[in-house]
């Protein structure tokens, strides 16, 4: 399989544009459900209409995800138009990249597809496809690769690509914090006339050294480690943009 695995481009719809506003609040807030609940018909102008264009950022999905340059005054022209209208204003100014099914001898197999798409992006960006396989953990290439990824997959699948959250370094962050506790307690000690050894002084202040390092580095690790919604491998992503469940064996399209 060659690591140059192009997706086909179809007409953008006024519900892919939509999708894709969904998707930016989704990637970009950190509150993505508190963005207001939006209809098709509601006019671009009313406040809620106003906070959810607002949130999912006009400007970074025609700029930054299609490289697009709208001047301001056609930009601002959605205004007193409702979302739907917005919606094919936008779609009318870009395309949509389509996956294409692996042509197997069973069939074609979207999910196969959709993997040797993802691998070909991520090949593209500078990554080894022969160490990308369908049992490969995704955490170390979203890390990696999550500003340019992300929304790369956000316009093969709007609505289906989970956002990327960080893990808390719980074990991490209790070292750092406690690293200190030993040293504070000599200090106790010594205050109230009981004197320590200057052995004890010198292997508690080389232990709380230790221990925050040894902190700092679960903190490091866990940063390494982004939770990308459920997805664990390349196959439950690839299942995923192929709209199956993960962890389910490959199956052929119909």
């Amino acid at each position: 399989m060659t690591a140059d695995y192009p997706t086909d481009t179809a007409a953008a719809t006024p519900e892919y544009a939509f999708d894709l506003f969904r998707q930016s609040i989704a990637l970009r807030s950190p509150w993505p459900a508190s963005a207001p609940a939006v209809a098709f018909e509601d006019v671009a102008d009313e406040p809620a209409a106003r906070h959810w264009l607002w949130l999912s950022d006009l400007d970074w999905i025609l700029s930054d995800l299609f490289g697009l340059d709208i001047p301001f005054d056609e930009l601002d022209s959605y205004h007193g138009r409702t979302v739907r209208e917005l919606c094919a204003f936008v779609a009318s100014r870009i395309t949509r990249p389509v996956i294409r099914p692996w042509k197997h001898v069973a069939g074609d197999c979207l999910p196969a597809g959709a993997f040797l798409t993802v691998r070909s992006m991520l090949a593209a960006r500078g990554a080894d496809p022969a160490a990308i396989t369908p049992s490969t953990p995704l955490a170390p290439f979203v890390y990696r690769y999550r500003d340019s990824l992300v929304p790369g997959l956000a316009r093969l699948a709007p609505g289906r690509v989970p956002p990327v959250t960080e893990r808390f370094p719980l074990a991490g962050f209790l070292c750092v914090m406690l690293a200190p506790v030993p040293m504070l307690l000599v200090f106790l000690l010594e205050k109230w006339g009981i004197k320590a050894p200057v052995e004890t002084l010198l292997t508690t202040v080389f232990g709380g050294f230790v221990i925050s390092m040894t902190g700092l580095g679960l903190m490091m690790r866990e940063q390494r480690r982004p939770r990308f919604g459920e997805l664990q491998t390349f196959r439950d992503l690839a299942h995923c943009l192929a709209g199956q469940q993960p962890r389910r064996p490959i199956q052929p399209t119909a």
